[in-house]
């Protein structure tokens, strides 16, 4: 018995309707609604996806998903399918008051709070809040209060502590609220929020520190004249390593080179021969 093709099997479990109509996936459903069925090599697409690729005549292209026009998950008609960005996707859903992500302008999330349950406000951004927090389920204060604290602050100097105590709420939000940063009006902007620069103090650079007598003026030196004249005239002469002379010599290799480089044991640096 041969196999089913993907597009026998596919179609099996469909209910289909009037070509307006939705066409009910009636098999395996993700967690979110939409149809998924195997393609084979042990993996499964979900079906409104194969049912845009079969009507487009190609894969779905980079970046772009499938939505629908009709709101329903389980659909697969085709008529109800059109290729979109996940940006125009969710553009859509939104503007069908079916997802509850906040596209961030004032419009949208003014629409948002009308469409949304006040016990469900939960999963909304604060930037609605900052602009009325009277559509804030959990808000203690009302417009008329937020005048109030205004005026009180701006014409009778009271404190932020004391504004906090009169009206329920902390004085870090006493803050926000005379300095502009929640509770705007539509239209109003932000604040830009200048903090002074902290007060540098002009340092005067370090010093290097001064180094300890080298060379011939060392009193700890293993090393005399005559023997220093020795290094310098094997390194000329006999090609010696400054690896070889130090071992030879019992000093550092970093000492044979500057012997060599002149910049410690200076001949005219010499102390006048000893009688």
């Amino acid at each position: 018995m041969a196999r089913k093709t993907l597009e026998e099997r596919f179609w099996e479990k469909v209910r289909k309707a009037g070509p307006d109509e939705c066409w009910e996936w009636t098999a395996c459903k993700d967690q979110c609604g939409y149809g998924r069925i195997g393609v084979g090599g042990g993996k499964a697409k979900r079906a409104h996806r194969i049912a845009l690729e079969w009507k487009l005549g190609r894969p779905l292209r980079d970046g772009y998903e499938t939505a629908h026009t009709c709101d329903n998950p389980g659909c697969v008609n085709s008529n109800h399918l059109w290729e979109a960005t996940h940006r125009e996707n969710m553009l859509d859903s939104h503007a069908k008051d079916r997802s509850h992500t906040v596209i961030p302008t004032l419009e949208s999330m003014e629409k948002q709070r009308q469409n949304t349950p006040r016990g469900d406000r939960h999963f909304m951004t604060q930037e609605y809040h900052r602009y009325q927090h009277e559509a804030n389920g959990n808000s203690k204060l009302a417009k008329t209060q937020v005048d109030e604290i205004r005026r009180l602050r701006r014409d009778e100097g009271w404190t932020l502590v004391a504004l906090a105590k009169q009206f329920g709420v902390t004085h870090a939000m006493i803050g926000f609220i005379v300095r502009g940063e929640v509770w705007l009006e539509h239209g109003q902007k932000r604040p830009e929020i200048i903090r002074p620069k902290r007060n540098t103090v002009q340092t005067t650079p370090l010093t290097m520190p001064q180094k300890g007598r080298r060379g011939e003026v060392n009193g700890n030196r293993k090393l005399t004249w005559e023997i220093v004249r020795e290094i310098r005239q094997a390194a000329q002469t006999q090609r010696v390593t400054q690896e070889e002379l130090g071992a030879r010599y019992g000093v550092a290799q970093t000492t044979i080179g500057r012997i060599l480089a002149n910049r410690v044991w200076v001949e005219t640096e010499q102390p006048p021969p000893m009688t």
